[in-house]
């Protein structure tokens, strides 16, 4: 576990969590993902608890930043990297981002940081179109990061690469509250120090730097992954149960739809 930062995106940040800024609502047409609430141990380990997590597909080549681009002979997974994203929340002030990479050639030998495999997410507390914004990048080979960034983890993989990361949110407010988000990927897939493909999750063309209106939301959901986990236990339990039943109280849960009446 690390954590980094520079002065001025440091300052930059605390400045903007200073003020009690409250999340806008759902912007229609934005695509969104949800949180649900678990703790995290932020250590490159996935957690039980992100297997309940619904998968963010990293997987839009950018069309200004990648190229490659338009070269439909380029497959992901053989040519280039294939990258999913997840979210969680701890209830409270804190959003967890999971990076789960495969990445055949994992390559920071380029001179600028935009050309070194590295994962970037950016972020919007208010929800908005404009203003001041978070865009934190780490590299896919765990030597640092350019621009500040939160407590996290990372593990090398037989396939590439797991990235968490430890967000400060709690100037969004509570859970029902949205907020913006966006995830990339840079891959320099021949290992020659160029960006072959760029990968994101709503921006399609590259403007998430300058642009937050191409971010997607993030809703900070008030399910709990404990209660989904007890919910599939207690299920389970029940479909065992119903192994063992005579005839009649099988033919009863069957009427039932599986349930009971």
């Amino acid at each position: 576990m690390k954590k980094l930062a520079t002065i001025a995106s440091a300052t930059a940040l605390a400045s903007l969590l200073a003020v009690n800024i409250l999340a806008a609502p759902a912007v229609a047409g934005r695509k969104t993902c949800e949180a649900y609430i678990a703790d995290v141990t932020v250590d490159g380990k996935i957690d039980d608890v992100w297997n309940y997590a619904p998968v963010i597909p990293v997987d839009i080549v950018k069309e200004n930043a990648s190229a490659w681009f338009g070269d439909t002979s380029k497959v992901a997974g053989k040519d280039y990297a294939v990258v999913n994203s997840k979210v969680l929340w701890n209830g409270n002030n804190t959003l967890y981002i999971l990076f789960e990479v495969e990445d055949n050639v994992i390559s920071t030998v380029g001179a600028n940081p935009w050309d070194q495999d590295s994962v970037e997410y950016f972020i919007k507390l208010d929800n908005a179109n404009t203003g001041d914004k978070t865009q934190n990048r780490l590299f896919s080979d765990n030597k640092g990061g350019d621009l500040a960034a939160e407590v996290y983890g990372y593990a090398r993989t037989t396939k590439g690469c797991i990235i968490e990361v430890a967000v400060d949110i709690s100037a969004v407010g509570g859970a029902g509250e949205y907020f913006g988000i966006d995830f990339q990927y840079n891959d320099d897939a021949e290992g020659k120090g160029v960006r072959n493909v760029c990968l994101g999750w709503s921006d399609a063309i590259d403007k998430a730097s300058s642009d937050p209106s191409v971010y997607g939301q993030c809703l900070l959901s008030d399910k709990k992954v404990a209660d989904i986990i007890a919910e599939e236990k207690a299920k389970a339990e029940a479909e065992a149960s119903a192994k063992t039943a005579d005839p009649a109280a099988l033919a009863l849960l069957a009427a039932c739809g599986g349930g009971y009446c």
